[in-house]
């Protein structure tokens, strides 16, 4: 099988991960509650704004 990288994984090369998992844990605040990592909710973030998206629910729902 065939692997090609996205635009957009591209365009996530340009952060570099383990900071923003240095900056996230420095920045937390509260219990630790979630299901997704912090990485994938700012992927989907990231997507959701560079596909137009108005809202959450907007990206949830995707008709």
């Amino acid at each position: 099988m065939v692997h090609y990288n996205t635009v957009f994984f591209q365009l996530l090369k340009l952060i570099p991960r383990h900071e923003f998992e240095t900056l996230a844990k420095q920045h937390h605040s509260g219990r630790s509650f979630r299901k997704a990592s912090r990485w994938s909710q700012f992927v989907t973030m990231a997507m959701g704004q560079l596909s137009g998206r108005k809202s959450l629910r907007d990206i949830v729902d995707e008709k």
